[in-house]
């Protein structure tokens, strides 16, 4: 059963990808206008030649329709793919593209500290059930804000974006649609309808990134305020929890058996998750077949706290009967 914290990190996530979602309707529009607008001027000579195809499809003569796909292909083609404004248009379309996954991944970052603040606090208020002596300061996502700025590293995982990468990607990705539509010998208006697959593919990343991300936040605060209580005197054992549903990965349900809360480890030790070592779910350090969408999510069993006698500097530990 998940805990309030998960709970939590889970409704953001949906929150997070309505927001975006509108983000990048929005971008569409911009793109979807320029594309049709340069489509139309394309005008009836390429309307003519699609209707001479589909003339020839009508008339069953195999020379015929061969000759006017081939004839409509090459029009389009070159006024597309070997069109100078054309390659013009689709770098403007893909510089949108990136802008807006620039903005998308800020905006993902920013939201990431309530995440972590929310989990952290969480965690914090399970330990000192254990301990009524042990303190924590209770932290907000201004705090977190605040140390990330200032450059902590110890804190959340947070998103960064190639923009030179994401602008090759996006140009490829949108030429690549073109030639498929081309090959396929589609209409222009077919043709225009897999650009509006380009933005929502940038937006599919996005919502990946996102709840990739929040995981990694929601698991990473556990794990650091498991970190400062060791350092105030306290043994922990932690157990892997898995989002129980058939989308989850045959990997992770393992790890839900391997390291369930009766075969926790200790919290230093790492979980080995389809043959991976991850200090927590969607560790950074994971590869991405094992860390992208992942709704896993860990607790921690405490085990016993340190004594320290007065002269002593030996470090004994009393064992908690959980």
């Amino acid at each position: 059963m998940s805990d309030y914290a998960h709970r939590y990190t889970d409704k953001e996530i949906i929150r997070i990808e309505r927001d975006l979602k509108k983000f990048y309707d929005e971008v569409n529009v911009d793109n979807m206008k320029q594309w049709t607008e340069y489509m139309d001027k394309m005008g009836k000579r390429v309307s003519n030649a699609y209707n001479d195809w589909q003339n020839a499809i009508k008339s069953k003569d195999l020379e015929r329709i061969k000759e006017a796909k081939a004839e409509y292909q090459r029009l389009v083609k070159n006024m597309t793919l070997k069109d100078k404004r054309y390659k013009e248009m689709v770098r403007d379309i893909a510089k949108r593209n990136v802008n807006a996954n620039k903005s998308a991944n800020a905006f993902a970052n920013e939201r990431m500290f309530k995440i972590y603040a929310k989990n952290y606090n969480y965690q914090a208020q399970q330990i000192m059930k254990y301990n009524k002596q042990l303190k924590f300061q209770p932290i907000d996502e201004h705090i977190i804000k605040n140390m990330v700025a200032n450059g902590n590293e110890l804190l959340l995982p947070q998103r960064s974006l190639n923009v030179e990468k994401d602008m090759e990607w996006n140009v490829k990705y949108i030429n690549n649609q073109m030639a498929k539509g081309i090959y396929l010998g589609e209409s222009t208006e077919a043709i225009t309808q897999r650009m509006a697959n380009v933005a929502n593919m940038n937006y599919v990343q996005a919502k990946r990134a996102v709840r990739t991300l929040a995981t990694a936040n929601e698991n990473k605060a556990r794990e650091q305020t498991a970190i400062e209580a060791e350092e105030k005197g306290t043994e922990l054992y932690k157990y892997w929890i898995a989002h129980d549903d058939q989308l989850t990965r045959e990997e992770h349900v393992q790890a839900d058996v391997d390291y369930s809360r009766a075969n926790a480890i200790p919290r230093a030790e790492p979980f080995i998750v389809g043959g991976e070592e991850m200090m927590y779910p969607a560790d950074p350090h994971g590869s991405g077949w094992n860390v992208y969408n992942c709704r896993c999510t860990m607790g921690y069993v405490v085990k016993g706290f340190k004594k320290i006698k007065r002269g002593d500097r030996r470090v004994k530990w009393g064992k908690n009967k959980d």
